[in-house]
C-alpha cells in the first residue's frame, strides 16, 4: 500500500505466496516498514517467535521491491531442535517481490551464515 498525493492508500503491489494458509501456518504474520525497505514476518505475532523474516528493499533503478534477506527457524526433524539460517542476495539471486515464493528458497544445508 502507498499513500497517495490525496492521502488515500493505494494497492501497488501484493504476492499471495508470501504468506502460507492453513492449519500449518501459524498466525499468517505481519510486516514492519522502514524508509527504503519492509519486512514480513511470517507465521507469529511477534519477531522472537517469527517462522520467517523477509526483508524486501527499495530498489531504485529499476522501481521494484527486491528479496534483500531472510531469516528463518530450520527444524531437525531428528531432534525437534531448531537453528536460525540465514540468507542473502548470493543465496538466491535476484527475486522481485511480485516474483517471490518462500518454497523455491535454498534449502538449508551445511553451516549457515550467522
Amino acid at each position: 500500500m502507498r499513500r497517495d498525493r490525496d492521502g488515500v492508500l493505494r494497492k501497488v503491489a501484493s504476492n499471495p505466496r508470501l504468506l502460507f494458509c492453513g492449519p500449518c501456518a501459524g498466525t499468517g504474520g505481519w510486516l514492519r516498514a522502514e524508509p527504503g525497505s519492509f519486512t514480513v514476518f511470517a507465521g507469529t505475532e511477534d519477531v522472537q517467535s517469527a517462522r520467517a523474516a523477509y526483508r524486501f528493499d527499495y530498489d531504485r533503478a529499476t522501481q521494484e521491491w527486491r528479496l534483500a534477506h531472510v531469516t528463518r527457524r530450520m527444524a531437525d526433524p531428528r531432534s525437534g531442535s531448531e537453528r536460525p539460517q540465514k540468507l542473502d542476495v548470493r543465496d538466491f539471486g535476484s527475486i522481485t517481490f511480485a516474483r517471490f515464493d518462500p518454497a523455491r528458497l535454498p534449502p538449508a544445508k551445511g553451516k549457515d551464515k550467522q
